[in-house]
């Protein structure tokens, strides 16, 4: 994606405003992987400044080694330098989602984060089955449009900043956005290369206390209504609106809606806590 790969964009602050993982989420995925599957080594594939790979390790002790892949040397060299709790088992390179620093079948794993909406699906599934070995697992997942609980009128300006077409909208790579905010229903696991084949998706805003109790994935997060905005402004279509010199002198819509939010609830301020919620999906397949 052409803004991550940007030098000047912010992976460091990309890094710190953006969720996690939860450990219900690993526990999950371990019980689905086959442990006797060989050799026990796993790819992350567009694993940006390491969110999920650094949880990877921890989380899967038996894979002897992690590497962490991302088209966006900005992002590896985040990536790389936070790697300080397990260097000698975690390493990190800069590479396309299709190419591979190892030969066929080498891979206990493969996972792709919050990135296969910028893949041509097809072939991104096919060269993971190429160099996973039998059995091994694809695990595909990641999440969009946060909810903020209890407060419906600031999703509805998020929402307008985000996607309306006088503020962000214009300024977001297509058509990835778009599948990205499909929660990648029309693209799915290949049942000529994979099998025992698990794809599901949670609603957010709309979802039942009982499916929220049960949802593997449930990425939430308690912090401010300003770190809310940090969290938007790593968005790579805010980093696009702001290099793009007609806006130059322009409010910036993040704090302008900031402003609003704060208008409209002077009960809130900057550092008021709120809890967030995102949308989340995930797909998980078993090399034949």
């Amino acid at each position: 994606m052409s803004a991550f790969s940007n030098p000047a964009f912010g992976s460091d602050g990309y890094a710190d405003a953006r969720p996690d993982y939860p450990d219900s989420w690993y526990a999950h995925l371990h019980a689905y992987h086959d442990p006797q599957v060989t050799p026990r080594t796993l790819l992350d594939i567009g694993c940006g400044p390491g969110t999920a790979t650094f949880q990877l390790a921890r989380h899967f002790p038996e894979f002897s080694h992690i590497t962490g892949a991302d088209l966006s040397a900005t992002m590896v060299a985040t990536a790389t330098s936070l790697n300080t709790a397990d260097p000698a088992r975690v390493s990190f390179r800069t590479a396309a989602y299709d190419e591979y620093p190892a030969t066929p079948a080498s891979y206990g794993a493969i996972t792709a984060v919050e990135c296969t909406h910028w893949f041509d699906f097809a072939r991104f599934q096919q060269t993971a089955a190429e160099h996973l070995a039998p059995g091994g697992t694809l695990a595909v997942w990641g999440y969009i449009d946060p909810v903020v609980e209890g407060y419906p009128d600031i999703d509805a300006l998020a929402a307008e900043l985000l996607n309306g077409d006088a503020a962000l909208g214009p300024y977001w790579q297509q058509p990835g956005r778009a599948i990205l905010r499909g929660m990648l229903r029309d693209r799915h696991l290949d049942p000529a290369l994979f099998t025992d084949i698990r794809e599901a998706d949670f609603v957010a805003g709309s979802a039942p206390p009982t499916e929220r109790a049960q949802w593997p994935l449930l990425i939430t997060r308690t912090t401010t209504l300003g770190g809310y905005a940090q969290y938007l402004a790593t968005c790579s279509a805010y980093f696009s609106w702001r290099a793009d010199p007609r806006n130059g002198g322009r409010p910036d819509p993040i704090e302008a809606m900031v402003a609003e939010v704060l208008r409209r609830h002077p009960e809130l301020a900057r550092d008021s806590p709120i809890q967030v919620t995102w949308n989340s999906f995930y797909k998980l397949g078993r090399r034949l």
